[in-house]
């Protein structure tokens, strides 16, 4: 799948293309959303017990906000994955606790015990399917495979919207580039003209994304 690395200041102020970032069509809407992201190492962390890992889950966990430019239909493209984990999760519960409850009654003859063993398996199924629908989301979905103090890596990002940002950095970085010649030739001439230096005080303009920021 195309990855994109984005500074935290191109992702913070939406300085990114005005491509969908999931269809690659042109769009002026933005959904804002709030990335996390941890070292894969930490998972193994879970040998040791639960608090060990949610402990150092918690310290190397890192976030960042990213306008990230979407179509209006595909807003929900993470509440949707979340809702579906979130019910999947609660529905094997339910499904699991109430076979418990039902499988322990024997009377008439244990035919709600039998309902309960039915049940319980029902919650195991379903359990194997969130699982596997979950991976499934997940792949699908725009995620962070990693994410440090000045930058973040999305992978799951259409083609066309790497194409256009790589573009649009290249268009940035020769106006930047252009605009440095211009001030120099300027300073150059008021050498020329006053025999003496240009005030040096005043530095070169800034480029809206340039690679020396990032």
């Amino acid at each position: 799948m195309p990855k994109v690395r984005l500074s935290r200041r191109e992702a913070e102020r939406g300085l990114l293309p005005r491509v969908c970032a999931l269809t690659g069509v042109p769009t002026e809407d933005v959904k804002t959303h709030k990335f996390w992201w941890m070292p894969s190492w930490v998972y193994v962390t879970l040998v040791a017990g639960l608090l060990p890992y949610v402990i150092i889950a918690l310290v190397t966990r890192k976030s960042m906000t990213v306008e990230l430019p979407l179509i209006r239909g595909k807003h929900a493209h993470w509440l949707v994955r979340q809702l579906f984990a979130l019910l999947g999760v609660l529905g094997t519960l339910v499904l699991f606790f109430v076979g418990v409850v039902l499988s322990m009654d024997t009377r008439n003859g244990g035919q709600k015990e039998q309902l309960g063993l039915i049940l319980m398996a029902g919650g195991g199924i379903l359990f194997l399917v969130v699982l596997f629908g979950a991976v499934i989301f997940n792949a699908t979905a725009i995620r962070p495979v990693e994410i440090t103090d000045s930058h973040i890596t999305l992978t799951g990002v259409h083609e066309d919207f790497v194409r256009e940002l790589e573009e649009e950095r290249e268009r940035d970085e020769e106006e930047y580039e252009e605009q440095v010649r211009d001030r120099r030739a300027k300073k150059q001439r008021e050498r020329e003209l006053n025999g003496d230096a240009a005030d040096d005080d005043h530095r070169p303009p800034r480029a809206r994304r340039s690679r020396r920021e990032d």
